[in-house]
């Protein structure tokens, strides 16, 4: 079974898994992060030895990391609304510990997951404007001018006029012979995200221009191509998709 967490609202995963299950025979089922947060039990353990992840969720079959083939990891902000039952001032607490063990679990599972966290970010890597405007810099891209003040709001981007998706170092969007193509190439290994997506605006002289890049891709980009590819990546992952 591939098990694709997200947003209970997230139309471009559950697109996705629509076409999954359309091009193959193995179990695509799609997982929201409230069942994830709010299932019966939800158990991680870790010992010098062994990891054991097993999580119980409540319209499905009690599932480990065995019958996992792998996870498409969209888990975004977990939900926090049954936190409110808690003192004010362990709210916060409480969040980090749970952000932590959502962490760990999907960390540690033993599949393959696309994209797994970081210390900050349950979805892949993530950054600050700031840095994302050097790393796209560094990998050969050009990024838009924003100024930023303490006492201003952050400047509005300009509109997208391109966006890219890079996915085990295959490229969604543009041709392998697009300028942009292997700047964002190497923007995605750089940061070390499987499934990227990379967005590029129209300045006021109509250049093109780096605007920011994301793990939570908008996958209707690579269409049926990037969920055939997708699949393929999982099932060449040492693991059965039947």
């Amino acid at each position: 079974m591939i098990l694709l967490i997200c947003a209970s609202a997230d139309y471009s995963a559950l697109q996705l898994s629509c076409r999954l299950n359309s091009q193959s025979k193995a179990a695509v089922e799609v997982v929201t992060c409230e069942e994830v947060v709010y299932s019966p039990k939800f158990t991680h353990l870790l010992s010098t030895t062994s990891t054991d992840c097993p999580v119980h969720i409540t319209r499905l079959d009690s599932q480990n990391a065995l019958e996992i083939s792998g996870i498409i990891n969209r888990f975004g902000v977990p939900p926090r609304d049954h936190l409110l039952t808690l003192a004010e001032g362990d709210r916060d607490y409480a969040f980090q510990e749970l952000f932590s063990a959502l962490a760990s679990w999907l960390s540690a599972i033993q599949c393959p997951v696309l994209n797994r966290p970081t210390a900050v970010s349950l979805s892949g890597p993530t950054y600050s404007p700031t840095a994302w405007g050097q790393m796209a810099v560094d990998a050969g891209l050009v990024p838009e001018l924003k100024a930023f003040e303490l006492d201003l709001p952050d400047s509005t981007a300009n509109p997208t006029a391109l966006r890219v998706i890079v996915f085990n170092g295959r490229i969604y969007g543009i041709s392998n012979s697009h300028r942009f193509a292997n700047a964002c190439l190497r923007l995605s290994e750089k940061i070390g995200a499987a499934l990227l997506e990379i967005r590029f605006s129209q300045s006021e002289h109509k250049d093109v221009e780096f605007s920011t890049a994301t793990t939570l891709v908008d996958f209707s980009i690579g269409g049926e191509e990037l969920a055939s590819d997708i699949l393929s990546f999982f099932d060449q992952s040492g693991r059965s998709l039947t």
